[in-house]
């Protein structure tokens, strides 16, 4: 078993998947497998894998979600691995990769806990995100950092990168919408780990449905933002 372990959750993600493999070929010297983690059986990405021509290059494999959703994905990849750290990686970013191996770094040999790559940090960039999600986006993470001190100016981003040991003492909590890493970060914080950023550059999706969900999503986040609230109120 490789010491980094690369999660995708994916909902027919046929059309982005190959070419984000082909980015981790390219661009990541660490030794690494890839699970793929799916809701249904008639996913698309399930025969986009199977014909990916380099599967022999690092180790693919394919998990069923035990439980629901994005969380749910996340959670039975977690379970199910044995690897020191754990990269969740959206499936349609073709353009970071070349920050997996300094991600990597960071947790295995900085110790960090958690590293978060961050849209809005010094050098981060986010392009072609539509008007309403941008302005959300920006005002959660502005309250995040600069009002809760949670350690990250992109507290939402579903790209992170975790030790194993870390995961181990954090319950994720099942619930609509791709809050893990909301909920993840505002737990570990609550436990005073070790949490850094690094600056990456973010694309709104360009193939397939976005999985954003305002309505849907808003209680689950709220629920984390009382949380974040009651740490900074314990903490004084």
């Amino acid at each position: 078993m490789e010491d980094l372990e690369i999660i995708i959750p994916v909902k027919n993600e046929n059309k982005n998947i190959t070419r984000v493999l082909d980015s981790f070929f390219y661009e990541v010297k660490t030794k690494f497998t890839v699970t793929i983690c799916f809701d249904d059986y008639k996913d698309t990405t399930i025969p986009a894998i199977k014909k990916y021509d380099r599967r022999q290059q690092f180790k693919i494999k394919l998990l069923k979600n035990k439980y629901y959703g994005i969380n749910g994905a996340i959670k039975t990849a977690f379970e199910n691995s044995s690897s020191k750290v754990l990269l969740v990686y959206p499936a349609d970013d073709f353009f970071n990769a070349d920050k997996i191996d300094k991600l990597n770094n960071l947790i295995l040999n900085k110790h960090y806990d958690i590293v978060c790559p961050s849209r809005f940090m010094n050098g981060g960039v986010m392009y072609g995100c539509p008007f309403l999600k941008a302005i959300l986006t920006r005002t959660a993470n502005f309250i995040f950092y600069y009002i809760l001190r949670l350690p990250t100016h992109d507290a939402t981003n579903g790209f992170r990168i975790f030790s194993k040991k870390t995961i181990n003492t954090i319950d994720l909590e099942l619930q609509k919408g791709a809050t893990f890493s909301l909920q993840l970060l505002v737990k570990a914080h609550r436990k005073k780990y070790n949490i850094t950023e690094i600056p990456v550059v973010w694309y709104e999706r360009v193939i397939g449905k976005s999985n954003f969900r305002i309505i849907e999503w808003v209680l689950p986040y709220i629920k984390w933002l009382i949380y974040a609230i009651n740490t900074v109120l314990s903490i004084k």
